[in-house]
């Protein structure tokens, strides 16, 4: 009878268990499910995290920015509250788009600690020691980003004119003029200055093509003149020479905003400060303006509408990185009118191999795409988008790295 007990014991515990792995089994396979319903296709070694993600978990740094607060023109110019309002402006940008900062000075650029940060902001960098001119040039060469605004590098650390080298050399630009405080504008546009912004490009994204920002004239405005094929303009200055709509070959050496790249770095360049910028109009498009600049200098996918019919300049689009080979992009008619044939330029930011398209809900349209095997850039075809309706589609990639 106790034999008999024992026997029926270990068959119960041999069920209990084989039931036990038969849950977990389905529990794994389920997760796994959930998992590439989410990021995707996956490689299962892609779910390890490299030692650099490893840092950053634990270390709390990833994808940091660093404000330079420049204590050579300080020293140079002496107290001056435009400086300080300038790096407020910054603090106050990133903080409410939720990104990682920190403030440096001349002296961590010069030994070399600039390069912990993925992006490094220059709202006030006139005066610059040679060290920081060479650190500088290292770090963009080596895949760092750089924003920069108005004349950089132009002076020494005491005052020595160096010259427009370091813009011409990493920017590819070539100074023109400042853009004078007494030009007399039509009344259409008023007494301050007005930088044109081009459509279709990353850094305009959901900004309409051609929009007007009002820039004031308290801080020196600069253009200049775009010289490299790496550099694109993205706005440039009205000229009271041209008409508002035909505008004549002097346009290209008018630019005030500029975005390329230099050796494995990327940089934006504006010829005027942020804190220049006013209405509340215009904050909003500035905005965008940097959060595009920062996301396409973080290397971030970015999408763009092209072809837009002019009667409707109300859809957005926005790309986002959902897992490494795994693109999501939103797109949304905030109008009143159906969009019946669009067109959208996606850059994932990685060469792309075996791309397919899905769609985060079954029945939503689906959309055709083109694009070249290898190649960065996707185009998504999307028909019949409703007034107020949102769609998100989803880019899975293999990439040549994994």
């Amino acid at each position: 009878m106790e034999i008999a007990d024992q026997k029926k014991g270990r068959a119960n515990f041999f069920r209990i268990l084989l039931f036990g792995i038969i849950i977990l089994i389905s529990a794994v396979l389920t997760h796994l499910l959930i998992l590439q319903g989410v990021i995707g296709n996956f490689y299962y070694s892609e779910l390890i995290p490299n030692e650099k993600e490893i840092r950053d978990i634990f270390l709390n740094t990833g994808e940091k920015i660093a404000i330079l607060y420049p204590e050579f023109s300080k020293k140079i110019i002496g107290e001056d509250s435009r400086i300080e309002d300038e790096i407020k402006w910054w603090e106050r940008i990133l903080s409410n788009s939720k990104i990682k900062y920190e403030i440096i000075d001349d002296g961590a650029i010069e030994s070399g600690k600039h390069f912990n940060f993925k992006i490094i902001i220059l709202p006030e960098s006139k005066f610059f020691s040679d060290g920081e001119v060479v650190q500088l040039k290292k770090y963009i060469e080596n895949g760092g980003s750089i924003f920069a605004l108005g004349e950089t590098a132009l002076y020494s650390e005491n005052g020595m004119w160096r010259g427009w080298d370091f813009m011409s050399d990493i920017f590819g630009i070539k100074f023109i003029k400042e853009i004078s405080n007494d030009e007399s504008y039509p009344a259409w546009i008023g007494s301050q200055s007005v930088q044109i912004l081009k459509g279709g490009l990353s850094l305009t994204a959901n900004i309409p093509s051609g929009y007007l920002l009002k820039v004031n004239n308290h801080n020196k405005l600069l253009a200049v003149e775009v010289l490299k094929d790496e550099t694109i303009e993205a706005g440039f200055w009205f000229d009271k020479q041209s008409d508002r709509f035909y505008l004549n070959e002097n346009i290209n050496k008018n630019s005030g905003i500029v975005y390329g790249t230099y050796g494995n770095g990327r940089f934006v360049w504006m010829g005027f400060k942020i804190s220049s910028v006013y209405g509340i109009e215009d904050k909003i498009y500035l905005g965008r303006l940097i959060d595009n600049s920062i996301r396409w200098l973080n290397g971030s996918p970015s999408a763009v509408v092209k072809d837009l019919p002019y009667y409707n300049k109300k859809v957005e689009i926005k790309a986002d990185k959902k897992w490494k080979r795994r693109v999501a992009v939103s797109v949304s008619n905030y109008g009143s009118v159906m969009v019946s044939c669009l067109t959208a330029e996606v850059d994932l930011n990685d060469k792309a191999f075996n791309l397919n398209l899905s769609r985060e809900i079954i029945d939503v349209n689906e959309a055709e795409f083109r694009h070249k095997i290898g190649g960065r850039i996707v185009y998504l075809l999307i028909n019949n988008l409703k007034p107020n309706e949102s769609r998100t589609y989803f880019l899975d990639y293999d990439r040549p790295d994994v």
